[in-house]
């Protein structure tokens, strides 16, 4: 029997919806919202779930963003950055402080942040002008100063201090919820996710949505404070890091929770890069949780998602806090 529906988004049953009506529903909502005064009643009209409604907005972003993982040279990108940390043959030092100052961004911004290598060249100048102890790029070593030189992009100065340049990165760092940190919410919704017992009901897959309510509860120690709403724009933001988030939030000797101005960045860079196998086993740990939580989720609850790709010649291995692979 031929299926007349065409190609639609991930979904199941009569109710999956084509990209083409996406595209004319989103079109259609502002000339509708104005005919009936609330978000109510013009998704009614639509005929859209206000959940399916804000997944579409949030899908729509993202697509319109140019991914992180990807190489723009002289910028590395995230699947670069793991290649390089991942990789049993020697490797520059440079090449690997860059490609972990890549992750530290990509984790600290999240997937849609035109911030993120700009983040990296604070990160990676603070750290080379603390550690050779240098007030200028001149005064650091022939062969860094050189490196750095071929990596640095003038537009990227020019932008980051422009009006467009993302607040958070001058002002506020990583939004953080008091004692604890939007990375500590979502470590905590990804260990739920990975351990949690599969719904029979829902076909063997994990509730995204049930996970993300109990984050705005008292159950956890990372209470989101915050609507549903803005935790879904969170959960939407970082879902692509999320692994890494769980991972590294339990790793005693690595730490990507970082910002050009912590006061120990040197200590805590050499620390991490200083044992390639250590940080080649936490990425190990990192592609188990990346296979098992794509098995546990919904692939509606995945569409849309850019998630990081690893080499093939890295292995699996598990978390050492749990065995969460299905």
């Amino acid at each position: 029997m031929v299926d007349k529906k065409g190609p639609g988004l991930p979904g199941r049953g009569p109710r999956q919806r084509s990209i083409e009506e996406r595209k004319n529903k989103l079109a259609a909502y502002e000339a509708t919202y104005m005919r009936h005064g609330s978000q109510k009643a013009t998704l009614e009209a639509l005929g859209i779930p206000a959940s399916t409604f804000y997944r579409w907005v949030s899908d729509e972003e993202r697509g319109y963003a140019a991914s992180p993982l990807v190489d723009h040279p002289p910028d590395i990108g995230v699947n670069t950055a793991i290649r390089i940390l991942a990789s049993t043959k020697p490797m520059p030092r440079f090449d690997r402080e860059q490609a972990f100052f890549r992750l530290v961004a990509w984790l600290g911004w999240g997937e849609n942040s035109p911030d993120q290598q700009a983040a990296v060249t604070a990160a990676h100048i603070s750290y080379l002008c603390r550690k050779h102890k240098a007030q200028t790029v001149f005064d650091m070593p022939e062969d860094v100063r050189e490196r750095l030189n071929r990596a640095l992009k003038v537009e990227r100065f020019l932008w980051m201090f422009s009006p467009e340049a993302d607040a958070y990165f001058w002002e506020n760092g990583f939004p953080a919820f008091g004692r604890y940190s939007i990375q500590d919410v979502i470590a905590e919704i990804t260990g739920h996710l990975l351990t949690t017992v599969p719904n029979k009901h829902g076909q063997g897959y994990v509730s995204l949505t049930a996970a993300l309510k109990r984050q705005r509860t008292t159950a956890v120690a990372c209470q989101f404070p915050y609507s549903l709403r803005a935790l879904r724009e969170r959960w939407a933001q970082y879902a692509s890091t999320a692994v890494f988030q769980y991972i590294f939030s339990h790793e005693p000797k690595i730490t990507l929770y970082l910002h050009p101005s912590d006061p120990d960045l040197v200590e805590v860079v050499d620390e991490a890069l200083d044992d390639p196998e250590e940080f080649r086993a936490a990425l190990s740990r990192c592609k188990s949780a990346q296979r098992a939580l794509m098995a546990r989720l919904d692939p509606r609850a995945t569409a849309g998602y850019r998630f990081p790709s690893f080499p093939r010649t890295l292995g699996y291995q598990l978390n050492n806090i749990g065995d969460f692979l299905v």
